[in-house]
């Protein structure tokens, strides 16, 4: 029975805007960011989920890292501690280190994760994970409590 509560969730949350997800021919997807406490667009308070593949391209597209249906590696330079060990770590070899920055090549990067994975700072981040329908039913419901 949870399966059908899971469809029926995602399928009401798709259904309002917040999520784009085919419940019928796929048990996941790529989730870029979950929102806890939102309440911009409208009234009262919400968790948002952003997917990533947004087909959409609006001009006031205030998070164009959802555009992409790939994982994507991003550099926070204010964490960043110049140790080098992303660039040490990647299987690509698409990082190279500048005297003032890391530099992605985004023509080798696969998006696979592991320079963000072992970098110490957090200065790599991975934008968008592959997240079950039931797990992002688990940890939806979470917030139960705030909208019952």
């Amino acid at each position: 029975m949870r399966t059908a509560k899971t469809a029926l969730f995602v399928n009401q949350v798709t259904t309002e805007g917040v999520a784009a997800m085919d419940t019928l021919n796929t048990t996941s997807g790529l989730i870029l960011h979950l929102q806890r406490f939102s309440t911009e667009d409208g009234p009262g308070i919400r968790t948002t989920v952003f997917f990533k593949g947004c087909p959409l391209s609006c001009l006031w597209c205030h998070n164009p890292e959802s555009i992409s249906t790939r994982p994507q590696i991003q550099w926070l330079e204010t964490r960043c501690i110049g140790c080098g060990t992303c660039v040490k770590t990647c299987p690509q070899g698409c990082l190279t280190k500048t005297e003032r920055r890391i530099v992605i090549d985004r023509q080798l990067c696969n998006g696979c994760g592991d320079c963000s994975e072992h970098c110490p700072a957090n200065a790599m981040d991975t934008l968008g994970k592959t997240v079950t329908t039931d797990a992002l039913f688990d940890e939806l419901i979470k917030d139960r409590v705030f909208f019952d």
